[in-house]
């Protein structure tokens, strides 16, 4: 048997639609992030390896159209995954 155990830092992005000014949507994305954060720990994550991030509108994963709905795919969250140390440990069957 072999069991891997990786290490990994995460980012967790928060991304808004253009709605309100842009202090109130980096605001919201950053709570956005910071929820999922909180998640995460409260599943035994490390606190110190997740940092959040908020966008607001500035990177918009498609472009602007008019009318709240059809930009419903710019308000999300991307988590990002930096591998720090894999390690493997072969296991011998008992």
């Amino acid at each position: 048997m072999l069991l891997l155990v990786i290490n990994l830092n995460i980012l967790i992005e928060g991304h808004t639609v253009k709605v309100v000014n842009e202090k109130s949507n980096i605001q919201l994305s950053n709570d956005r992030a910071n929820s999922l954060k909180k998640y995460f720990i409260g599943q035994e994550s490390k606190k110190n390896r997740i940092t959040t991030e908020g966008f607001g509108w500035s990177n918009p994963a498609y472009p602007y159209q008019k009318g709240q709905i059809k930009n419903m795919p710019n308000r999300r969250l991307e988590i990002i995954l930096h591998l720090i140390k894999l390690n493997y440990k072969i296991l011998k069957n008992k």
